[in-house]
């Protein structure tokens, strides 16, 4: 197999036992051509010289022994600490990974008790929980450890949030697996003299976590509920009966049916890395709206995997008996402390984009179009009906009515990300052009699009509640 791997094109491999020894001695046997390998290597160094390494860190690249490689790297890992690490260097990175992790927060559900209010009239006592809220699985997979300053954890984000407001905790180490009797009747009578009750649950993807890893590569589960006992901690808390706000940290998609339905208010954090803390702390508080949208669709429990947003008309011809069908949560979907609301959107109509086959010179306002010619422009107008600034992510869905393969119920072609103040309104404009009706018939080994027509969807999230729709029929 590592053999005719490397002769189909494969010119690197991450990791397999007895592959180097392998293709050593079919170089050497002749079963492999050495210029095969010089190719190979050849592509590897080319991403290396076009990345500058070899200039900036030359000593590595001729040295030629054990020794002075080991030299040249410590040489090169102090320039890359200088370099790298430098003050300014350092603020740029934890910009970027701060702005990064705002924009992947995913608000699931909020019957308003988000954003919290600090002091005053607001929360003046926090109950902050869970074995993710001061751990650096918030980095995710193959991140090394840190050191506690590069990395700023949920509960360090909500201290430095609210200076003026009593936090009290109960992390479990940091181990998903540490939960005990004892600990959720202690949670739960914390919870009791709270204002309100923060708790991050999810999976544990460190990999080089000692005890409890939960997620990543390699790691599999047979189930999408919270591992461990952590439903039964969630359950203690928000029996205690004051507000309780579920935040996740998970590389996957999680089984969130009994949370869904009885905690206030539900933040995905995903794995938001290192400034992830601060970012979860801005939304808990309002400081930033959240404005992240799904890229899964959330299923309601490991049965009804796969769960996917573009499958085929026959997907659902028969319904679950015995629990609702559906996601829990769709693609695309992501809630705001403001709201949006969405024109009708219109075909775009001037001389390269006939309005309608019937009436050429029909304004922009029209839901139906005939063209013999792509692309096309769609418009929609995006209003901020709300009190609060926001950005809103804006998807254009395509259907194929009928073709000659079966073509899923919808796909997303493309999506806009727009910054709209309160009470203002933003145009958003998409092309739509061949590729995105195309079919791979088998016919010819060609992308085609075939004649016939078409829905085009445009919304807040792939759930056929929040899309309004175009016809286009393609001659």
């Amino acid at each position: 197999a590592f053999r005719v791997s490397v002769e189909a094109g494969i010119d690197m491999h991450m990791q397999g036992d007895g592959y180097f020894e392998t293709i050593v001695e079919a170089v050497r046997n002749g079963r492999i051509p050495e210029r095969r390998i010089n190719e190979a290597a050849g592509k590897i160094l080319e991403t290396k010289f076009a990345l500058g390494l070899f200039e900036a860190y030359p000593s590595v690249a001729v040295a030629e022994d054990a020794s002075s490689q080991k030299n040249a790297h410590q040489r090169s890992s102090a320039t890359a600490e200088r370099t790298v690490l430098s003050p300014e260097m350092v603020r740029q990175h934890r910009e970027t990974a701060l702005e990064g992790a705002r924009q992947g927060l995913v608000l699931l559900k909020n019957d308003g008790t988000l954003p919290l209010v600090a002091s005053g009239t607001g929360v003046r006592k926090i109950f902050v929980c869970g074995p993710n809220a001061d751990s650096q699985t918030i980095l995710g997979d193959w991140a090394a450890p840190q050191p506690a300053d590069n990395v700023v954890t949920v509960l360090e984000g909500i201290r430095d949030m609210a200076p003026g407001v009593a936090v009290d905790t109960l992390c479990f180490g940091g181990k998903i697996g540490n939960i005990t009797d004892d600990h959720i009747r202690l949670a739960r009578a914390k919870a009791a003299s709270a204002d309100v009750n923060i708790l991050v649950l999810g999976e544990n993807s460190q990999r080089y976590s000692a005890f409890g890893r939960t997620c990543g590569e390699n790691c599999d589960r047979d189930n999408i509920d919270l591992p461990g006992r952590q439903e039964e901690l969630l359950e203690a808390v928000q029996a205690a009966g004051k507000p309780v706000v579920l935040v996740l940290l998970t590389g996957r998609a999680l089984g969130l049916t009994w949370a869904e339905e009885h905690v206030n208010a539900i933040l995905n954090a995903w794995e938001p890395g290192m400034m992830g803390g601060q970012a979860v702390a801005e939304v808990l508080f309002g400081q930033v709206n959240p404005s992240g949208k799904l890229p899964v669709t959330v299923p309601r429990n490991v049965g009804q995997i796969p769960t996917i947003y573009n499958y085929k008309p026959m997907q659902y011809s028969r319904q679950f008996v015995l629990n609702e069908t559906g996601a829990l949560y769709p693609f695309g979907f992501g809630l705001s402390y403001t709201t949006f609301s969405y024109s009708a959107p219109s075909f775009v109509a001037d001389a390269a984009t006939p309005a309608s086959s019937a009436s050429p010179a029909a304004a922009a306002a029209s839901t139906a179009a005939a063209v013999k010619d792509l692309p096309v422009r769609v418009c929609v107008e995006v209003t901020n009906s709300g009190v609060m600034d926001g950005d809103e992510v804006v998807q254009l869905y395509v259907r194929d009515e009928y073709a000659s393969v079966t073509r899923p119920v919808k796909e997303l072609k493309a999506f806009r990300r727009v910054h709209i103040p309160a009470g203002e309104s933003v145009k958003v404009e998409f092309e739509i052009t061949p590729e995105m009706l195309a079919c791979w018939s088998g016919k010819g080994d060609v992308w085609t699009v075939e004649p016939g027509e078409f829905t085009l969807m445009v919304g807040s999230s792939s759930a056929d509640k929040d899309l309004q729709t175009l016809t286009l029929h393609v001659d």
